[in-house]
C-alpha cells in the first residue's frame, strides 16, 4: 500500500498534481481562486526546475551510493543475500516467466556472484506477490537462478516481508550471526544497512544498480532528460524520507 501511495504522491507526481489543481481553480471566477491557481501553477514549474532540470536527483543519488563502497571480495562467503525489488511482478504472472523492472542488476549480480562463489547458500529475501494465492517475489528470482544453471539445493526463497527492516528480521531469523554478503541497490544500501545493523545482521554491503548519471545527453551532472532526473530525484528522496520514517519510528 505504502508504494501505491508513493507513486500517487510522490515527488515525481508533485508537478502534475500541482497543474491539474491549478487547471481546475483557472475556471474559479474569483481573485482568490485565480491567485491560487496561479500559485499552483508556478510551484509545477519550480517543481520541474529543481527536480528535472537541476541535478537534484543525482546530487542526492549520489551520496547515497557513495556511503558504502564496495567490499572486498578475496576470502570469499559462505551466505549471499540478495533483497528482492527488482521483478516486475505483474508481468511475471502473465508471461509464466520472472521479468525484471529498472532494478534487474541486483538479480544479475546475484548470479554473477553465485558462480564465483560456488559453495556459497544463496538466501532470497521477499514477500511481495500480485495476489495472496501468487507465487512471491522471491520465488520468482529463486526459480529464475534454478533455471540459469545454479543447483536447487543453494537456493532459498524467504518469503514474510513487506519493507527492508522485516527483511533484516528474517535474515537474522536465517543466518544468526554468521557473516553474510548484502546485494541490493547502491543507493537503498543506507536504509537496509540500517536495518541490518538494528537486528544485529552481520551484514557485508555489496551495492548494485548504481543510479547516477549524467543521463544520455548530458555531461557531468547535467541532463536535459527531464524525466530521467525527476525518476532518479523520487528514487533518492523515497530511500531518504524512508529512512527518517524508521528512524522517527524506532525501527533503526
Amino acid at each position: 500500500m505504502h508504494y501505491l501511495l508513493w507513486t500517487l504522491f510522490g515527488p515525481a507526481s508533485w508537478a502534475f498534481w500541482l497543474i491539474l489543481i491549478g487547471t481546475l481553480l483557472l475556471l474559479g471566477r474569483s481573485k482568490r481562486t485565480r491567485s491560487l491557481a496561479r500559485l499552483c501553477l508556478a510551484l509545477a514549474g519550480i517543481t520541474v526546475f529543481v527536480l528535472g532540470i537541476l541535478p537534484t536527483g543525482n546530487w542526492l543519488i549520489d551520496r547515497l551510493e557513495r556511503m558504502y563502497p564496495l567490499p572486498a571480495l578475496e576470502n570469499g562467503f559462505d551466505r549471499i543475500a540478495v533483497l528482492t525489488g527488482a521483478e516486475d511482478l505483474a508481468s511475471s504472472e502473465k508471461n509464466g516467466v520472472l521479468q525484471v523492472g529498472e532494478h534487474g542488476e541486483r538479480i544479475l549480480e546475484a548470479l554473477t556472484l553465485a558462480n564465483r562463489f560456488p559453495d556459497a547458500e544463496i538466501l532470497i529475501i521477499g514477500g511481495v506477490s500480485i495476489r495472496n494465492n501468487d507465487k512471491i517475489d522471491a520465488e520468482w528470482t529463486r526459480d529464475f537462478l534454478i533455471g540459469a544453471g545454479l543447483a536447487p539445493v543453494r537456493i532459498k526463497a524467504i518469503g514474510g516481508s513487506i519493507d527492508t527492516c522485516s527483511n533484516a528480521e528474517k535474515l537474522r531469523n536465517a543466518v544468526g550471526s554468521t557473516r553474510v554478503l548484502l546485494v541490493t541497490s547502491a543507493f537503498h544500501l543506507p536504509r537496509a544497512m540500517a536495518c541490518m545493523k538494528h537486528s544485529k545482521v552481520n551484514a557485508v554491503p555489496y551495492g548494485v544498480d548504481f543510479q547516477h548519471s549524467a543521463g544520455r545527453y548530458g555531461a557531468g551532472n547535467v541532463s536535459i532528460d527531464v524525466m530521467a532526473n525527476i525518476n532518479r530525484a523520487d528514487l533518492a528522496l523515497h530511500e531518504i524520507i524512508g529512512l527518517a520514517f524508521y528512524r522517527l519510528a524506532g525501527r533503526i
